[in-house]
């Protein structure tokens, strides 16, 4: 990690102590966009072909009671990561998201920091009604402990979504999507080993597979981050790298069916 990222992220570990829960995490978030733009003083450039993969899970039920989880994968092709910031939606009158878990990657590499809290959401705010943001660093500052790994060999989830549908028993024929969600610059982004390289949106796609039109990319949206968000006169700009692919749960209803539950179906 450079001498900057060593910086900004001690000084974020004095914060955590001081401050309550919300404004810690953002002024992290911060760190993690600062450590980006001040950058090494000769920084890595990744390869550009070289695109990492974020995909929510997708699940089918048939006359059942929601009670999964749904994981949040990173194909990442060999790339060695240090820190994510996720935040995801869900607005369905049927299901929410309930909590959100460390994934296999987090648990088997033993990172330091995990944080998931779910956002309050006004009425008529045009923000998903289930909304949550993830937040994750394999090594808040240089001490005895350090993470085990910073990469996986395969396909591996980093966090896990539960998903509930509450009372509602029986649901209509309905997709309900689980998606990636854009309100700042450091939402869904992902730091390299180093810390010195940000990666961003390259494309998004809806729970059918089609692409969002990156024209779209505006605040606050699902198509990805805007192009403000990369400044050209950085020393070290973020790169957009990052494929997102969203997914969520199909609903099949048959009148004649005899509700169940997803979580003792999976058994």
């Amino acid at each position: 990690m450079s001498g900057a990222a060593i910086l900004v992220c001690s000084a974020h570990h004095a914060i955590m102590t001081r401050f309550t829960e919300p404004l810690a995490l953002t002024i992290f978030l911060l760190c993690i966009h600062a450590v980006a733009i001040v950058g090494a003083e000769k920084p890595v450039v990744p390869n550009r072909d070289d695109t990492l993969r974020i995909t929510i899970g997708q699940i089918t039920v048939t006359d059942m009671q929601v009670y999964d989880t749904l994981p949040v994968t990173l194909r990442a092709a060999g790339c060695a990561i240090s820190a994510f910031d996720l935040r995801l939606g869900c607005n369905s009158q049927y299901m929410e998201i309930i909590e959100i878990l460390p994934g296999d990657f987090l648990d088997s590499c033993r990172w330091e920091f995990f944080n998931a809290r779910r956002e309050s959401v006004g009425v008529d705010s045009g923000r998903p009604q289930s909304l949550w943001q993830v937040v994750a660093i394999a090594e808040m500052i240089s001490d005895s402990a350090h993470p085990v790994c910073y990469v996986s060999g395969r396909e591996a989830s980093l966090v896990k979504l539960v998903l509930s549908s509450g009372e509602a028993s029986r649901i209509p024929d309905t997709a309900t999507p689980v998606y990636f969600w854009w309100e700042r610059c450091s939402d869904n982004t992902i730091s390299d080993q180093s810390g010195n390289n940000l990666m961003m949106s390259t494309r998004v796609f809806d729970i059918s597979g089609r692409p969002f039109d990156t024209v779209k990319r505006t605040f606050p949206s699902g198509a990805g981050a805007p192009d403000h968000c990369i400044k050209a006169a950085a020393v070290n700009p973020p790169v957009r790298r990052l494929e997102f692919h969203n997914g969520g749960v199909i609903s099949r209803f048959d009148p004649g069916g005899i509700p169940a539950d997803s979580s003792a179906a999976d058994r």
